[in-house]
């Protein structure tokens, strides 16, 4: 009898839900193993779960970076999935050393393309609803750098205008109140929220539908590309490109590293010191742009 690869995945996600994992990390672990074992199957010929070793991780990345071209940074998101794989289905000791890549800088959104972003998003729709809807998402989302995940998990609960926050649940299960910086923020955050509850005043997510229903992510992703259209912006990042432009924002304003740290949820200070080498590079750039004195 062949390996039930489905029933595999499903126990997988089981145990990944138990321990608190999100949503967007689950679907990326689930798919990750997914395509491992019918890699094991169909190439390998493997025929039990019991029966997969590290040699056969070996042999998948092995073959997707030679006929699939799949980067580094890929699979070392692969290699994390398995390594969980290995540690809570199998039971077994996982050695295999993380592929290492190049780390890129971040795209980042100059002051007056965020502005413009985030006006044009709310010009885009016919519907009121829709343009108040999405220019408030880009909003805050860029204000309080936040992550697609904790943007489409927020609840109307969850915004604390009296005290100028908002509580982000964050991976794991974690929730940490976030401040929001603009006053131009709270104002839209007041307007929408006046007409989303009178529309739907018994749900409690604070992005909806036109339906009442939670926003989708694909739905956030389709406002974002919708807009770098208009705007003719060809950086390739969504949501995240108003995150790394807030970071970088925040820390050519004088915040440090440690703040910054915290404001983006950040477990490791290692992730946050990436900015600091893309306020070096904007900065060279202004200088570049800047009109000279002695000339």
């Amino acid at each position: 009898m062949g390996m039930d690869i489905r029933s595999v995945v499903r126990d997988f996600i089981a145990e990944l839900d138990i321990m608190g994992r999100s949503r967007e990390t689950i679907r990326a672990y689930a798919n990750t193993l997914y395509n491992f074992l019918r890699f094991c199957v169909e190439r390998l010929g493997i025929d039990s779960v019991e029966s997969i070793e590290e040699e056969h991780v070996r042999e998948w990345f092995k073959y997707l970076r030679q006929a699939k071209h799949v980067s580094h940074r890929s699979l070392a998101r692969h290699h994390s999935a398995l390594k969980q794989f290995f540690n809570i289905v199998l039971r077994k000791s996982f050695t295999l050393p993380v592929p290492k890549y190049e780390e890129k800088l971040p795209d980042v959104l100059d002051p007056e393309t965020v502005r413009r972003m985030i006006e044009t998003a709310g010009e885009l729709e016919e519907n009121e609803f829709l343009r108040i809807r999405n220019k408030t998402m880009l909003l805050l989302a860029f204000d309080c750098a936040l992550r697609l995940g904790e943007l489409i998990r927020l609840n109307v609960d969850d915004v604390v205008l009296e005290q100028g926050l908002i509580i982000v649940r964050g991976k794991g299960g974690t929730h940490r109140a976030v401040p929001i910086i603009e006053d131009y923020t709270k104002a839209m955050l007041k307007k929408y929220l006046e007409i989303r509850n009178q529309l739907f005043p018994d749900k409690k997510a604070l992005f909806v539908s036109l339906r009442g229903e939670r926003i989708h992510p694909n739905t956030v992703k389709y406002v974002v590309n919708k807009v770098k259209r208009a705007l003719g912006i060809d950086k390739r990042r969504g949501i995240h490109l108003l995150r790394h432009s807030r970071a970088t924002y925040l820390l050519l304003s004088g915040w440090n590293l440690r703040e910054v740290q915290e404001f983006l949820r950040h477990k490791r200070i290692a992730t946050t010191t990436i900015y600091t080498h893309i306020t070096q590079q904007y900065l060279q750039q202004k200088a570049r742009q800047t009109k000279k004195l002695f000339e």
